[in-house]
Formats: C-alpha cells, sequence, structure tokens
C-alpha cells in the first residue's frame, strides 16, 4: 500500500512539473527607439525601458512600485547582466533582453504573473522609414521629440503612431478638403491649392518605396514632376496647423 502511495504521489509531482515546464514562453514588449543614422543600432535608455515596463504592468493590475529590475542580454540561458543605463544594441535591429523582478516592498507576484514581462526587446527604428505606410516618416512621428516611439500613442489606441496609419487620417481631416493636387494623373506640373497667404508650408514628396523625393519650403502653387518616374507617390503637405497627404500618380 505505501509503494502504491509513493508511486501515485511520486507521478504527481512528476506530472506537476510536465504541465508547468508546457507553459508557453511569454511574448516580447518592444522599446522603439529612433535610429537617426539607420544602420540598425541606437542607444537606448534602459530607466525609460523600466517606466514602460510599469506602465505595460499596471495596464494588467500589477503594481511593479516595490520592484527593481535589472536587464540580461538574452542568450536564450541566463545572459550577461547589462550594468549601465544607456545601452546600444548589439544585434542589429532587434535585441531581445530578459528582465529580472527582485520584490522589495509592497504588493508580491508570483513567476506566472510576471511572466509577460520578463521578455523586453529593444528595437532600433530606421528614422527614414515609415512603417505604417501613411507617408509620414518615423522621425516625424515622434510627437514628444524624446527619440522613444514606442511612448507616442496620440488617439491612445494602442498602437504607437509610427505603426498606426489610421492616426494621420485622424489629425489630418479637417485640412484634406483645403488641400489639393491637379491634375492627377500628371506628367509634368502639378497645381498646388489649399495655401493661406502668409502662412509657412512646406511640400514632401515620397516615393511608393518611402523615400523622399523633393521636399519643398514654401512653395510655388505650381510643382514640376516631369523628372519622376511613373508611379504612385505620396505628397505630404504640412502647415503650422495641419498636416495632409494625398496620393500622386506620376505618368
Amino acid at each position: 500500500m505505501k509503494l502504491k502511495l509513493s508511486a501515485v504521489f511520486l507521478f504527481l509531482i512528476l506530472f506537476s512539473v510536465k504541465l508547468d515546464a508546457q507553459v508557453s514562453p511569454p511574448g516580447c514588449y518592444s522599446m522603439e527607439v529612433l535610429d537617426p543614422d539607420n544602420d540598425g543600432y541606437t542607444s537606448f535608455d534602459l530607466d525609460i525601458s523600466k517606466q514602460l515596463i510599469i506602465g505595460w504592468a499596471t495596464d494588467s493590475g500589477l503594481d511593479l512600485s516595490g520592484y527593481t529590475m535589472s536587464f540580461y542580454d538574452w542568450d536564450g540561458v541566463g545572459g550577461v547582466l547589462i550594468t549601465e543605463r544607456f545601452y546600444t544594441n548589439t544585434v542589429i535591429y532587434k535585441q531581445f533582453c530578459r528582465v529580472a523582478f527582485v520584490h522589495n516592498s509592497g504588493p508580491v507576484y508570483t513567476h506566472l504573473q510576471l511572466s509577460s514581462l520578463t521578455c523586453h526587446a529593444l528595437e532600433a527604428i530606421p528614422a527614414n522609414g515609415d512603417a505604417d505606410g501613411d507617408g509620414i516618416l518615423n522621425s516625424e512621428e515622434d510627437s514628444n521629440h524624446d527619440g522613444v516611439l514606442s511612448d507616442d500613442d496620440s488617439d491612445q489606441d494602442g498602437l504607437p503612431d509610427f505603426r498606426d496609419p489610421d492616426f494621420i487620417l485622424a489629425t489630418v481631416s479637417n485640412s484634406l478638403e483645403k488641400f489639393g493636387i491637379s491634375p492627377n494623373p500628371a506628367s509634368n506640373l502639378i497645381q498646388i491649392s489649399g495655401f493661406q497667404k502668409g502662412q509657412y508650408a512646406d511640400i514632401q514628396i515620397f516615393d511608393a518605396n518611402g523615400k523622399q523625393v523633393m521636399k519643398i519650403e514654401n512653395p510655388a502653387e505650381q510643382i514640376d514632376i516631369s523628372n519622376f518616374k511613373p508611379g504612385f507617390y505620396l505628397i505630404k503637405y504640412k502647415t503650422s496647423e495641419n498636416v495632409a497627404v494625398k496620393k500622386l500618380v506620376k505618368l
């Protein structure tokens, strides 16, 4: 009888360990920072990472004010402790880090409760890219000008502005009626309408790959596009008050 009970007890222990090992690995929250020279590497302020993690935890109902955090360069095992506050990624574009939590005071949480926060990705985002394809460069969607794109969510829909193609549509709706291009399609000259006298404005034109092909400050009403290759372009019209984006077809 004792032998049977011992066998059952051992089975339960092994079964529990197996169940624990089958818990899905956590996803990774990302800190997305502008890469000014577009080489895939940039500097990350890990103090801002900590504040982002605290915010994500708060959204999940966790209070991490009594915890300290440490970051480790993820290698699939333990990783090397990152001791500096300003850290440049050593893996191009996106580097994964492990976050370790040490409890000091306040509420205590289990490893399982914290598991979704233990993987942290550091992403270098090319400044000259256009992640959401809205015709606005990533660098221009950093609304608070701190270099961190993860904390810019102007319409509070859970998507950073640079990944949210709907954001530009929401912000320019009032100015779209005033801004116009004609003819469209066009082959040589286009006429720009919507200017107000004495108001600063600039126009940027991007090709289908998001590359800026023209920028004009305080442009004339006519723009020569005869040197452009045939295809689709986005024209961004910007004043001190409004931004609008229109699609142009070059013949």
